[in-house]
């Protein structure tokens, strides 16, 4: 094969893993392009002056990749993930369709002839390869929420994940060079070592992935476990007092005090609701996603300590299947909406936020509703810099629309319904052919 070809499916291979693996969960739509663009323009030049040095444009490129991935996901372990998962694939793929016909070509087991009549076949086999390896990795990551949970991860190994990245690359470039010097010994060691390297690594962000899916699970056992504690204390106090209760109300209403009689029920049905209203640690459960756990068992913490309500319904489980967009995009909507209810909620005399996830048919729906004062205009809500809070930006409802018009069967809505902003948006289901 010619500089030419090398060039041309060398840039390939950084385009299928770009849009294959990369495309909403690493980079954005916008970087994607760039980066596609930027590898057409390397080729081109490459073209236009032959000159074999334009490869080198792609050091370039690599580099760009990572101050993107930095930029989009504020995440330096999964830049090292990303880097890992792209090298590995490439490596596999062209150490079974081409390095093992060049080393049959070193050894003498095929003439150059040979070489040359299966060259090409090889490097359209490596794309093949590479495609294969791009979809096995999809779905071992969808399989075990690897992406997802360690994008939730607060340490930013920054050091750790550098060091990664400038060991996988060097190694490569010494495996690289002791290939074309025809050092077969040297360069199957490199290949075992990249390759033990690259699998120890995944293994360990295996494990993260596990033990954060764990402490998730066994927080929302915890937090359970302690409100229902807390209701069955309330329970056997509610049982002592209930007699002298109704003797109270008896009195009432054989004294003719029925606007007491009342009040009194009333104060009965308050006190009574700390025990029998919906555990909203019990409702989290109900979502099957670690990440979208944590973010709502953070939120009703922050509730909690700022003394706003929340009432908080899963009336059906909810599975990873039926969350139809890029889970990380369904993260951050969720996270904007319930931000702005919190925020609203600030300083209102009566609070009150509502959450509510369902399935229907054809979508899940996620609706959450906040008490709020003064006067709205949803048009100016859903402008970019618009806010009623001193001190933010006012990005976040503009952000939260401008993430759902990615994905062509989801819709959002706000409305403002009594006392009540009301913001909601809506997924397809995926239709199962029966």
């Amino acid at each position: 094969m010619g500089v030419t070809m090398e060039v041309m499916l060398i840039s390939l291979n950084y385009i299928q893993v770009l849009w294959l693996l990369g495309y909403k969960k690493y980079f954005s739509f916008r970087q994607v392009i760039f980066l596609t663009g930027y590898t057409l323009v390397e080729v081109l030049i490459y073209y236009v002056f032959q000159d074999s040095r334009a490869i080198n444009l792609l050091i370039i490129f690599v580099g760009l990749e990572f101050l993107f991935i930095i930029r989009f996901l504020q995440s330096w372990i999964l830049a090292a993930l990303y880097f890992l998962l792209q090298n590995t694939m490439m490596l596999l793929a062209g150490l079974i369709a081409w390095d093992s016909l060049f080393i049959l070509l070193i050894r003498r087991v095929i003439t150059v002839e040979q070489f040359r009549q299966m060259d090409d076949i090889a490097w359209i086999f490596q794309q093949l390869l590479l495609f294969i390896f791009i979809l096995i990795t999809k779905k071992i990551s969808s399989k075990f929420n690897i992406f997802e949970s360690v994008s939730q991860l607060q340490k930013k190994y920054i050091t750790q994940s550098i060091l990664c990245i400038v060991v996988l690359y060097s190694l490569n470039v010494i495996r690289t060079i002791s290939l074309l010097q025809m050092q077969i010994v040297k360069f199957a060691y490199l290949t075992g070592i990249l390759l033990t390297f690259t699998g120890v690594f995944c293994y360990v962000i295996y494990l993260v992935s596990r033990f954060y899916q764990q402490q998730q699970s066994i927080r929302i056992l915890s937090e359970k476990s302690f409100q229902e504690e807390e209701k069955l204390h309330l329970a056997n106090e509610f049982r002592h007092d209930y007699r002298n209760m109704l003797v109270s109300l008896l009195t009432y209403l054989e004294q003719g005090q029925v606007v007491e009689a009342r009040d009194y029920v009333s104060s009965i049905v308050d006190y009574s609701n700390s025990f029998i209203e919906t555990d909203a640690y019990s409702q989290v459960a109900a979502i099957k996603s670690p990440p979208i756990q944590g973010l709502l068992i953070k939120f009703i913490e922050s509730c909690r300590d700022k003394k706003i309500p929340v009432h908080f319904v899963v009336k059906q489980e909810i599975s990873e299947l039926d969350i139809t967009i890029n889970l990380l995009d369904f993260i951050r909507c969720l996270s904007i909406l319930l931000d702005n209810a919190v925020e609203a909620s600030k300083g209102i005399e009566h609070p009150l936020i509502e959450v509510t996830m369902d399935i229907y048919e054809q979508s899940t729906v996620v609706e959450v509703r906040n008490t709020y004062v003064g006067n709205l205009s949803i048009e100016k809500l859903l402008k970019n810099n618009f806010t009623t809070k001193e001190g933010h930006q006012g990005k976040g409802l503009h952000i939260f629309t401008k993430l759902l018009k990615h994905y062509r069967k989801a819709s959002y809505a706000f409305d403002i319904e009594d006392d009540f902003f009301v913001a909601s948006f809506s997924l397809p289901k995926i239709m199962k052919n029966m």
